[in-house]
């Protein structure tokens, strides 16, 4: 017998909870359409229910299943099904609110087996997770024999007018950047089409948290640090802003460079040359790092895009891509910032003495500890980030991927 029981809550499950029961979505008349309160109290009917009913369901498949039941006040319920998989764990199969007591809803089990009135035996550590609300890739393989796509075809272009625009532009989007019906890791998804897009939407997101910024700031960690020894400008310029603002005008203006992570074109214009060259000229790391700007941009990892609200029309949003870069053993993360208008220019960069996965670990556990905010472009202020000055980057590097738990 096992004596820990893993619960995994997939991508899908979410969908479903949110297709079928929030809001105005919920058509069972026996159910109350969820909330985000409720969505929210997933963790706490799962780790501390009042009540769990035990039977077969009743179907072809007779499945072990498992009603886990919360009193949420008003005499209504938040019930959560549950089975076992074949490893012996538990998953989802449903999660709604309800009138109804475990007991009526147990009805449509073949067999009652066991009901109780407490959680002996039954509830889980108080330190077990929720997983975060994303494609787990892992996941997605395991299920793969079990779960199956939309075709694309006249039926389904029939089904996309339910679409809002938003999700119009997700599908476009994606389909131009051959990322479309692909989970994280590039592999095909086995989500319908439906489900696939909800899960990028901004709604989605602010509900179960941003789930793909969160893969994004994964990629960050693991992706590989651009190394220099320092020395790669002797002959090019000097360690001063005049000279190396005319060597970037002479060498890399006007030139395009394609990032690796997203296979965007970035141009260098006269006005990237002029901003990265307008601070830090006591920094020689800042100066040093100019002769692998090509290298950088190629290699940095796109984490957000953030609209232009400085109050000019130069550009209408700035994308935000992040770097590791290492000067004769000194470790850096690079913030480069990419102008959006009628194409992509380069704008700036900068540069923070700290190894980027220490500096994802210390902020991971600065909004643990509930010391940081997500939102805004100025984190509260945390002892272990006193000699970080640039809070654009600390901002953009946080997730509320979490949220749910």
């Amino acid at each position: 017998m096992k004596k820990i029981i893993s619960f995994v809550l997939n991508p899908s499950d979410l969908v479903h909870f949110y297709n079928d029961h929030f809001g105005k979505n919920e058509h069972d008349p026996r159910n109350i359409p969820l909330d985000i309160e409720d969505i929210r109290n997933i963790a706490e009917v799962l780790i501390h229910p009042d009540k769990i009913v035990f039977g077969v369901e009743g179907s072809i498949d007779a499945r072990k299943m498992f009603y886990f039941l919360k009193n949420t006040g008003n005499d209504t319920y938040n019930l959560l099904e549950i089975y076992t998989d074949r490893r012996g764990n538990l998953t989802s199969k449903s999660f709604y609110k309800t009138k109804e007591g475990a007991s009526q809803r147990a009805m449509i089990l073949k067999q009652s087996l066991h009901s109780t009135s407490g959680t002996a035996g039954a509830t889980l550590t108080g330190s077990a997770n929720i997983p975060h609300m994303f494609e787990n890739p892992k996941v997605e393989e395991e299920n793969s024999e079990n779960n199956t796509r939309m075709r694309i075809g006249d039926e389904e272009e029939r089904f996309r007018e339910d679409f809002t625009e938003e999700q119009k532009s997700i599908i476009e989007r994606c389909k131009a950047d051959g990322t479309y019906m692909k989970a994280p890791n590039g592999k095909p998804t086995n989500l319908d089409e439906r489900q696939w897009v909800h899960v990028r939407t901004q709604n989605f997101k602010n509900w179960f948290g941003d789930w793909e910024k969160a893969a994004r700031i994964e990629k960050l960690r693991k992706s590989k640090t651009v190394s220099i020894t320092g020395n790669e400008h002797e002959g090019k310029y000097e360690l001063n802003r005049d000279s190396a603002k005319q060597w970037i005008k002479d060498n890399l203006r006007k030139e395009e460079y394609i990032n690796k992570d997203t296979g965007e074109k970035i141009e260098i214009k006269k006005d990237g040359a002029q901003k990265v060259t307008s601070h830090s000229m006591g920094n020689e790391a800042h100066l040093q790092s100019f002769v692998c700007i090509p290298e950088l941009i190629k290699k940095a990892i796109f984490i957000e895009e953030r609209k232009n609200e400085k109050g000019n029309d130069k550009y209408d949003s700035y994308k935000y891509y992040v770097c590791g870069l290492n000067i004769d053993g000194s470790d850096y993360t690079v913030k480069l910032t990419v102008g959006v208008k009628q194409g992509k220019k380069y704008y700036d960069q900068s540069l923070t003495e700290i190894e980027k996965g220490k500096l994802l670990d210390l902020i991971d556990q600065a909004v643990k500890q509930k010391g940081f905010t997500t939102t805004g472009d100025a984190p509260v202020p945390s002892s272990a980030f006193s000699d970080i000055k640039d809070k654009r980057l600390l901002s953009i590097l946080q997730t509320n991927s979490s949220k749910v738990c």
